[in-house]
Parts: C-alpha cells; sequence; structure tokens
C-alpha cells in the first residue's frame, strides 16, 4: 500500500465479502435468492450436471477465531503490543483486545476453545451464539 493500514482498515478488510468488486459474492449463484455473501459448506455445488467451486471471502462462517496484532513502538511493551481477537466469523465480531503485558487471562476467555460443553460463561460460545442471530 501506498500509505499505512489503519487499524480499521485491517479490521475492515476482515469483514470483506468482496462488495462492489467484480467478485462480489451478493451477486453470483452462490447468493441465493436473498443475496447472501456467506457461503455454507460443502463449498462445492452441481448445477445442470455442472460441477462449480465457490469462492472463499475473507471472512466467512468458518472462522473460529482471528487476530489482528497491533505494535506500538512508542509505547512500553507491555501496553504496546496489543493483539485483537474475534471469535466466529470476522464480519459480525467484536475485537477484544489482549494486551502485551497480560498476566492473567480475564474470565470467559480461559476456558479454551475447544472445550466443547456449552457455557454462556464461555466467550467463543457467547459469540457464536450472537452471530447465529445475526444471521437469522
Amino acid at each position: 500500500p501506498k500509505t499505512k493500514l489503519s487499524l480499521k482498515k485491517v479490521f475492515e478488510l476482515q469483514r470483506d465479502h468482496y462488495e462492489g468488486t467484480y467478485l462480489d459474492m451478493t451477486t453470483d449463484i452462490g447468493a441465493q435468492a436473498f443475496n447472501l455473501p456467506y457461503r455454507w459448506l460443502p463449498g462445492t455445488f452441481e448445477y445442470n450436471g455442472q460441477h462449480y467451486t465457490m469462492d472463499r471471502p475473507i471472512s466467512t462462517t468458518q472462522t473460529v477465531v482471528s487476530y489482528v496484532l497491533q505494535m506500538r513502538g512508542w509505547l512500553p511493551g507491555p501496553i504496546g503490543g496489543i493483539v485483537w481477537t474475534s471469535m466466529d466469523d470476522t464480519s459480525d465480531s467484536v475485537r477484544v483486545p489482549f494486551y502485551a503485558g497480560m498476566t492473567r487471562c480475564p474470565f470467559g476467555w480461559c476456558m479454551g476453545l475447544f472445550n466443547f460443553t456449552f457455557s454462556l460463561d464461555n466467550a467463543y460460545y457467547v459469540h457464536c451464539l450472537v452471530t447465529q442471530f445475526a444471521y437469522s
């Protein structure tokens, strides 16, 4: 890029479904009747005997977790480095900052991504639930 990417711009890029470009996923056959930018698994389909593979956007319903690393060298290390974390689909998720100097994990984030017991105390499941409401 000709200029530095802002944090906001990186977040926007992670939410992208290519709207307004020739790859706009809301205008192709996979968008179905409601012009959806989402592509459900599997990523292939058949139409009139022809097999097709759908494009995969940056933001996808299959995302489990995503990160943006921010390094602010003018600040001391413990607060200068931030890992912005989002759970589930990046187009609908909030970003939560985790500072480099953290010594404890906040409640709800310490349970692990692959704790397969649903709990509203687990940040991952809360994010997934909110995203499911957003889809419906």
